[in-house]
């Protein structure tokens, strides 16, 4: 388990106060140990402050470890938990009941299981009812039935491995410019397809549909016809009648979240804005728990160049104060590195709108400090064209043309493979740092015309920034 003092001060407002109140004593040792550690008082001060030596010390870290451990468990709780324990009984049921009554509580929880699609749980049940039927002409048929939910629960098991594999490719395609994992995107997809094709299974369907509509929109633009595949639309329509057939299954609670930022990317997509904006005000205050807990499932950090080109579009109210409140206390350590890319480039470039470039800067900083990027030189390149433009708004002469140099070298390294909004903006951070003032108003103003005549979807830095003469004229 995780150190003590991570763990507590990750804990959420509301996991504060419960802890709090299960303390049989407020001001124990064990309590106050808790509040010290929330507060983050050094290990020395809380020594000194309980007057302990370290042997101590540690036997009540220990303590509050399992406190924090058993807390935790009782609020994993989720509605299918009654289910699970009556399975865990099961080996009493068929022990001690008579065979009939044994049988109708084995129905009944096959009826339950059944109806939260817990596979492996079922292959437990038909055991059972396989023993109780030893003599029966139905022990062929519950013997069939539990080889179908032993095959059947690895397949979902390898369902689950794929879909996190394409995202965690898809991120790699997507952020970090890696174009060459398309094919690979494009093999999972089809595996992905076929695992589900093998059965009549709702929770494949909808880890499908995660799958399907990321696919059509950002990877392959022609799987509707190539691979028959359903309209978005109703694809969507079927997820969301899903949901509401199991109102009860703990983790199509936590999946409606992840289809709300779907939508707001197709809507995003096809240019319906105002359904995107209204989507985005139903989901704005889960985004962080999006980002942190969902990359197995989809790859939500792309909800934020999403938002960012909805308020390019004049259809979003957030500012960068209300960014500052979301993300409080957030940390992106936890993030895969193209989300971790996503999320530092987002706070510089909400920064950058705001006026503050010395902050925007420090988003790029720290972002440079996480992350090399000597392997992906596009993004690299995005890196450098817009240090280098923050510094010319903040007047550094020195490292606007450190930087802008650093973006000239990395173009000519990208060649043929340098998209046309890139060679643009080089082009732009060559006519500012000239000295010489002729024609250069009207350069500037070519090359403004051409960059934001551009619109690609994605994590674009230098397109989702939007420069203006207006702001330039001021520096020129």
């Amino acid at each position: 388990m995780k150190n003590i003092r991570i763990i507590v001060s990750e804990l959420s407002a509301k996991d504060e106060k419960g802890l709090s109140r299960s303390f049989y004593r407020p001001n124990d040792k064990v309590a106050r140990l808790f509040r010290m550690l929330r507060e983050g008082l050094s290990d020395a001060d809380i020594m000194q402050q309980l007057q302990l030596n370290e042997n101590a010390y540690s036997t009540l870290r220990s303590r509050l470890r399992s406190k924090v451990q058993n807390y935790l468990i009782s609020q994993a709780d989720g509605p299918k938990a009654d289910v699970l324990n009556k399975l865990l009984s099961i080996d009493d049921t068929f022990f001690t009941q008579k065979p009939v009554i044994a049988l109708t509580t084995l129905k009944k929880l096959e009826k339950e299981l059944i109806r939260y699609d817990l596979a492996n749980e079922l292959t437990v049940v038909y055991k059972y009812m396989k023993k109780l039927h030893l003599n029966s002409p139905e022990y062929y048929h519950y013997s069939q039935l539990y080889n179908r939910h032993v095959a059947y629960s690895l397949a979902l098991d390898k369902a689950e491995d794929i879909l996190g594999k394409y995202f965690k490719e898809y991120g790699e395609f997507q952020i970090m410019g890696k174009r060459d994992k398309q094919v690979a995107l494009t093999v999972l997809f089809e595996e992905m397809k076929n695992v589900t094709a093998l059965y009549h299974s709702h929770r494949m369907q909808v880890y499908f549909a995660a799958m399907q509509i990321i696919h059509q929109l950002y990877v392959d633009d022609k799987a509707l016809d190539t691979y028959d595949l359903q309209p978005i639309e109703d694809v969507l329509d079927m997820v969301t009648g899903t949901f509401k057939a199991y109102p009860k299954d703990s983790i199509y609670k936590h999946l409606q979240v992840l289809f709300k930022w779907l939508r707001f990317e197709y809507y995003l997509k096809y240019g319906i804005y105002s359904k995107a904006r209204l989507t985005l005000s139903e989901i704005r205050g889960q985004i962080p728990d999006l980002l942190l807990h969902y990359e197995s499932y989809g790859f939500p950090a792309q909800i934020l160049p999403g938002m960012l080109q909805l308020k390019l579009q004049q259809q979003a109210d957030f500012t960068a104060m209300d960014i500052n409140r979301m993300f409080l206390d957030f940390n992106y350590s936890h993030l895969s590195i193209p989300a971790r890319v996503t999320y530092l480039l987002f706070r510089s470039l909400i920064c950058y709108q705001a006026g503050e470039y010395a902050t925007a800067t420090k988003w790029l900083f720290y972002l440079n400090n996480e992350v090399s990027f000597k392997e992906y030189g596009i993004l690299h390149l995005e890196i450098k064209c817009l240090t280098a433009y923050l510094k010319y708004m903040q007047n550094d002469e020195l490292l606007f043309r450190q930087n802008y140099k650093a973006a000239q070298r990395l173009l000519r390294l990208a060649g043929n493979e340098a998209p046309e909004h890139l060679r643009l903006f080089v082009q732009l951070l060559s006519i500012l740092q000239r000295k010489i003032r002729h024609n250069k108003v009207e350069k500037i103003e070519q090359v403004l015309d051409k960059l934001n005549a551009i619109n690609l979807q994605g994590m674009y830095p230098t397109l989702l920034l939007k420069p203006s003469f207006a702001e330039l004229a001021v520096r020129l």
